[in-house]
C-alpha cells in the first residue's frame, strides 16, 4: 500500500477480509480497500468498499474513520454539494464532536478546490485556532501557508506557518516539506535584505567620473617636494581602492540578483520576476 503497488496490496487485503477471525483486522482491511479504490479514481467502488465495513462490527474510532474517507471521496470525486451537505449535517451533531476538525480541514479543502481561496483561507484560519496543537491543526497551518504562497504572497505569514506545522507535529508527513520551505523564505529575507543594502551603495556610485591626470608622472620633477609626492600617491591609492570596491559592490549586486531570480522561480512559481 505504502509504495502504491495497489494491485498487490488488494490481494493481501482481500485476504485479511476473508479470513474473519478478526473484525478489527478485517474492518480495517477494507477500509484500505476503500482508500485504494479512491487513489485509482474508482469513487463509486470505494463507496461500495467503504460500506461493506459495516459487516464487520466497525468500533467507533472506525466509524469515526469511515466518515472522513466517506467526505474525501465525494471532495476528490468532485461531489462538492453532496460533501458540504454531509459535513454541515455531522458538524451540527454533537455526536460527530471527535472528528469535527477533520470535518472542518474536508470543507477547507473543498473551497481550495473551487478556488474560492477567501473561503478556504477563513476556515483553515478557525481551524488553527480551534483546534490548537492537534494534528487537524498542523495540516490547516500547511495549507494556510501555501496560500500565502500563491495567493496573497505574505511570506513572512507563510514563514510562521510553515513553522507550526513542525511545532505542532513533527512526525506529519508535510513536516520535512515544511522546515524546507520555511529555510527558503528565510533565505529569501536574507539576500533580499542584502540586495536593498546593495542597490543604495550601486546609486550612489558615479559611473562617470571626471578625468584626471595621474599627479604622479613618470619621471617626477626635482621640484617636487617628498610631502607632495606623498600626497599625490595616497590620492592615487584612494582611487585604486575606490576602482576595487565599486567593481566588489557590483559583482556581490548581480550575484543576489542572480540568487533572488532563482528563488522566485524555483520556489515561488514567479517567472515574471524572475
Amino acid at each position: 500500500f505504502n509504495d502504491n503497488a495497489y494491485d498487490s496490496a488488494l490481494y493481501y487485503y482481500n485476504k485479511a477480509t476473508d479470513f474473519g477471525r478478526n473484525y478489527d483486522v478485517a474492518a480495517e482491511a477494507q477500509y484500505r480497500i476503500a482508500e485504494i479504490n479512491l487513489a485509482k479514481n474508482q469513487p463509486k467502488d470505494a463507496i461500495k468498499s467503504l460500506k461493506k465495513i459495516n459487516q464487520y462490527s466497525p468500533s467507533l474510532i472506525m466509524r469515526d474513520k469511515m466518515q472522513i474517507l466517506l467526505a474525501r471521496i465525494y471532495r476528490e470525486s468532485g461531489q462538492f454539494d453532496e460533501a458540504i451537505e454531509m459535513i454541515n449535517a455531522k458538524l451540527n451533531d454533537q455526536v460527530n464532536e471527535n472528528i469535527w476538525g477533520d470535518l472542518e480541514l474536508q470543507l477547507g479543502l473543498i473551497y481550495l478546490a473551487q478556488k474560492d481561496y477567501e473561503s478556504a483561507m477563513s476556515r483553515f484560519a478557525q481551524i488553527t485556532e480551534k483546534y490548537k496543537g492537534k494534528p487537524v491543526a498542523a495540516t490547516a497551518n500547511y495549507n494556510l501557508a501555501e496560500l500565502n504562497m500563491t495567493y496573497t504572497r505574505d511570506y513572512q505569514q507563510a514563514q510562521n506557518q510553515y513553522d507550526n506545522v513542525v511545532k505542532i507535529d513533527a512526525k506529519t508527513l508535510m513536516a520535512f516539506e515544511a522546515r524546507n520551505k520555511s529555510a527558503d523564505i528565510k533565505r529569501f529575507f536574507v539576500i533580499r535584505k542584502r540586495l536593498d543594502n546593495l542597490e543604495k551603495q550601486v546609486v550612489a556610485i558615479d559611473l562617470n567620473p571626471p578625468v584626471t591626470t595621474d599627479t604622479i608622472k613618470t619621471e617626477p620633477e626635482i621640484t617636487q617636494s617628498k610631502e607632495e609626492l606623498k600626497k599625490a600617491q595616497e590620492k592615487k591609492n584612494t582611487a585604486q581602492k575606490k576602482s576595487i570596491d565599486t567593481v566588489a559592490v557590483f559583482n556581490e549586486y548581480f550575484t543576489s540578483m542572480y540568487e533572488i531570480a532563482e528563488i522566485y522561480y524555483f520556489n515561488f512559481n514567479l517567472l515574471d520576476s524572475s
